[in-house]
């Protein structure tokens, strides 16, 4: 599991990542999961992320984040335009990563203080 060192906030922010597991704060997660600054949620997600549709996005537009960080995995997957079209129509940013670079890109909003929200797959 590869460490990060610094954790700027109280909230839910990544603190270590690897081959199929992430950690939030002391928590090691080894499933697919929604990350809020102050909760995590399990809900029912496809088991690949390029099949995500809007409605694995509901929970996370119900929030009004400034912007959706997507984890695919081991490799950068784009989830649908139809779904991002969606979100922006709600001035919500999504942006689509490996989840190694969305732990690192959540954290670094997290702690400038941005409200982001991160769907996370695991590596």
């Amino acid at each position: 599991m590869r460490p990060i060192l610094e954790n700027t906030t109280d909230a839910y922010s990544v603190t270590a990542y690897g081959k199929g597991q992430i950690e939030l704060g002391a928590r090691r997660v080894n499933e697919p999961c929604l990350v809020f600054p102050d909760a995590i949620h399990f809900p029912a997600l496809p088991s690949e992320p390029n099949d995500l549709g809007i409605e694995h996005f509901s929970i996370l537009l119900d929030k009004r984040p400034e912007v959706i960080i997507v984890g695919t995995g081991a490799t950068q997957l784009f989830v649908s335009g139809k779904t991002i079209t969606e979100c922006n129509k709600q001035m919500i940013g999504v942006e689509c990563m490996d989840t190694a670079a969305a732990c690192r890109c959540f954290n670094i909003l997290l702690a400038e203080g941005r409200y982001v929200v991160a769907l996370l797959y695991m590596i």
